[in-house]
């Protein structure tokens, strides 16, 4: 239903999988197949068992190159800071999730949003065909395919131990993700009361004592004076 479930669901699962994609225009079939586990990196991971496909309305597969570029796979989320590939700009690295080509153009592209992603004609990776069958004279001259999301599936594949295995992989990457968000909050606390204590953080849960303590200052020596 969304990409952040898909990351979740993806990231640190041990095994190969196949994702499958319905597009909502034609109905038509595709898909890749990774033998690597997945990882939320700003740089490409995999190797060469990764390949793509079209399953309807035609059956093709495109394998990696023997000179490729060795981009197979893809994955980065917005929400998760992590540094650009060495020579890329912040600016120019892209979030979602991808298949060979490049940081600004891989060859198929799944946005964040599921909807306006990418498939193009060739890349340096793969073998060059359409993943997704060109509907218009613009997008069989731009060599690429846009495309919206109808359905978005992705099995674990292997035997019942394999896939045991790289469940359990992911329920260990979840355990370790959550005791790092558990030991960061409870640094973050002990460093605010360190700041508060030390006087670096103004609380304003106390500040109504200055405003007090000033205007009865005042007062005292506006009576004093009467006096």
């Amino acid at each position: 239903m969304t990409f952040n479930r898909l990351h979740q669901s993806l990231v640190g699962y041990g095994g190969p999988t196949v994702l499958l994609v319905k597009s909502t225009r034609s109905k038509e079939i595709f898909g890749a197949f990774t033998s690597q586990p997945w990882k939320d990196s700003s740089s490409f991971h995999g190797n060469q068992e990764c390949f793509l496909f079209q399953i309807f309305p035609f059956f093709k597969i495109f394998r990696p190159k023997s000179s490729g570029s060795g981009r197979y796979m893809y994955c980065n989320a917005s929400d998760i800071k992590k540094a650009p590939p060495k020579g890329v700009p912040q600016e120019k690295v892209a979030y979602g999730l991808g298949f060979g080509g490049t940081y600004q153009q891989p060859r198929l592209w799944i946005t964040e949003t599921l909807d306006n992603c990418l498939a193009h004609f060739r890349d340096s990776t793969f073998e060059d065909g359409y993943i997704l069958s060109p509907t218009s004279q613009i997008e069989t001259a731009k060599n690429r395919c846009n495309f919206d999301v109808d359905i978005l599936e992705v099995w674990g594949t292997g035997g019942d131990r394999l896939i045991h295995a790289a469940l359990s992989a992911r329920k260990k990457y979840r355990d370790i993700i959550d005791a790092n968000i558990q030991k960061s909050r409870q640094v973050d606390k002990k460093q605010f009361m360190n700041d508060f204590n030390s006087g670096l953080i103004e609380s304003k849960a106390f500040a109504h004592r200055e405003q007090i303590r000033g205007r009865a200052e005042k007062c005292y020596e506006v009576d004093d004076h009467r006096k």
